[in-house]
Formats: structure tokens, C-alpha cells, sequence
């Protein structure tokens, strides 16, 4: 990480961010703009139906500021939630010096947030950050995601591509992987100064696609999209296999031919494109069975 570095008035950067004045924290401008900005941008103006400067945003995790302060630049009313006082350091010195009214930044723990403390937002961003949180606390983060957006809900996330390990939230269970962030040594001076880690937890979890989605639409995201332009640069495309950005739109199921359609969950097999022959027939069989015996299977697996 340390070639990413560059210190500007006491503050160390791992980010180019604007700071007002054609400045940027790391010396120059960037020499092509940030690929997950653009794919934010895109959803934002794609999934809502209003200009932004109509809009309020919550970013979580929002590091060193640089979509929050995007998003304020084009207008909108934001609020970046940063967990490190050194990354929230230069958050304000950039908001600053940008003179930007519309944006505020606040130090908290996103595991810990309320609606109450928060308010409600047009949309949340929730980028970079999932696969640093512990498996006790996705299900209650994507809650609080659920409950904080009226609308849009994107997700930029690194994903598991194999079931290891599970967790339990609402009476589901969920697959993916734990990841190491931090020895079980470490104190917390170590951990702050570890700004592209977990804050806390010292193992994170990976979900899976499936589980991901899955998750999403129980909790009230009746449509889940996946975006695949703008694409990523070809030095990080090999990304793609295990990373996605997804967008959850807040809405009820919809009526088909008068009937409200009742979406089934994703299994490990299909979305996540496992070549699992056994899972494949299995789910074969089951679809190719009529409906009401689909609905004593159903009840027999308790789904």
C-alpha cells in the first residue's frame, strides 16, 4: 500500500481525492477516474428517478471520502458514517476546503447504527465494506441498509465462490467463507492504522452471490441487479470472479396475469455457477415436478 501514499499537510492518503482549488490529496490528478465511482454513478442515475441535487445519500464506510464527496460535488445531501479517526481527519479537511454545505461526515461504527440516529435515505452505499464485517453482524448491517434507503440500496463487495462456512439471521442460513483480517494479537493502535481492514472483528465473512441475493430479497429488495458496465480496467478483471456490485431496489413483488409472483431463492449451485452435477440434477428434478407437489416438498424441507 505504501505506493499509494502520499502525505499532504500532515495527512497521510491512500486515496486521490479533490480538495478544492484543481488540488488532489495525492499530488496529481488520477490518470483515469476511479472504476467503482463511474459504476456508482450509472446506478444512481440509473435506479433513480430524480435529479441528484434532489437526493439524500448515506455512505458507509466512506474511508477517506471520495465517493461521499462525489456525490455531494453533483449536488445531493450526504452523510459518510467512517469508523476511523484518521480517515475522518481527512474527510473534513477535504469537505473543508471544498466549502461543500451539503455534505457531513460522522464517526460511528456501522454495525451499530439506527434508523433513529440516521434518518432515511434516497440511497445507501454500502461499497467496499461487507466483506470486512463479521458473519454475527451481515445480517443485521443489511437490515439497517433495508430500513435507511426508500429506494436504492448498492452493494460493491468482494464474494465467496465456495461454501465454507455459514451464519444464521431471521431463520435462514447464509454460505460463504471467513476471512483473516487482523491476529488475534493485535491491539487496537494496530488495527487503526490498518485503514483498508475490519475495524474491530479480526475474521470478516465473504457471503456468497447466492446468499447475498437471497438475503437482499427477504429483506424487501424485490428486484436485485448486477451491473457489468461500466467495466473494470483490465489490470483488475480478474476481480470479477470473485467481486460484484450489485443494486437492490426497495419495492413489492410484482402481479403477473393477476397473480402476485413469489420469486424462489437462489441455490449455492446456481447463481454462483458451481458445476456441482448432483445439485444440478436435484434441482431438475424439482422444477420439472408439478406445483403441488413442489409445495409438500417445500414444506417437508421447511423452505
Amino acid at each position: 500500500m505504501e505506493h499509494f501514499r502520499h502525505e499532504r499537510d500532515g495527512l497521510i492518503w491512500t486515496m486521490n481525492v479533490p480538495i478544492g482549488n484543481g488540488e488532489w490529496s495525492q499530488g496529481s490528478p488520477p490518470s483515469m477516474p476511479s472504476q467503482r465511482l463511474a459504476k456508482l454513478i450509472h446506478a444512481v442515475e440509473d435506479f433513480t428517478s430524480t435529479e441528484c441535487s434532489h437526493l439524500k445519500i448515506l455512505d458507509l464506510g466512506c474511508l477517506e471520502g471520495a465517493h461521499a464527496i462525489e456525490f455531494a460535488l453533483r449536488g445531493a445531501d450526504v452523510l459518510g458514517i467512517e469508523g476511523r479517526e484518521q480517515n475522518l481527519a481527512k474527510c473534513m479537511y477535504a469537505k473543508e476546503r471544498l466549502g461543500l454545505n451539503n455534505l457531513k461526515f460522522r464517526l460511528g461504527d456501522v454495525t451499530k447504527l439506527s434508523v433513529a440516529e440516521t434518518g432515511v435515505f434516497d440511497v445507501v452505499n454500502l461499497s467496499g465494506l461487507l466483506y470486512h464485517i463479521s458473519a454475527a453482524d451481515q445480517g443485521p448491517l443489511l437490515q439497517f441498509c433495508a430500513d435507511a434507503t426508500r429506494r436504492l440500496l448498492i452493494i460493491d463487495t468482494h464474494i465467496s465462490v465456495e461454501s465454507k462456512h455459514s451464519f444464521e439471521y431471521m431463520g435462514d442460513s447464509y454460505s460463504g467463507r471467513d476471512d483473516r483480517e487482523h491476529s488475534e494479537r493485535d491491539g487496537r493502535r494496530q488495527k487503526e492504522n490498518r485503514p483498508w481492514a475490519s475495524l474491530e472483528n479480526n475474521v470478516s465473512f465473504w457471503i456468497t452471490k447466492p446468499s447475498l441475493v437471497n438475503l437482499l430479497g427477504r429483506l424487501g429488495f424485490g428486484s436485485v441487479y448486477e451491473t457489468l458496465l461500466p467495466a473494470m480496467p483490465p489490470l483488475v478483471q480478474p476481480e470479477l470472479k470473485d467481486r460484484t456490485t450489485l443494486c437492490g431496489i426497495k419495492r413489492s413483488p410484482a402481479s403477473v396475469a393477476g397473480t402476485t409472483f413469489e420469486s424462489p431463492p437462489w441455490s449455492e449451485c446456481d447463481l454462483a455457477g458451481r458445476s456441482d452435477l448432483l445439485q444440478r440434477i436435484q434441482n431438475d428434478a424439482f422444477y420439472r415436478c408439478g406445483e403441488r407437489l413442489r409445495s409438500v416438498i417445500r414444506r417437508v424441507l421447511g423452505r
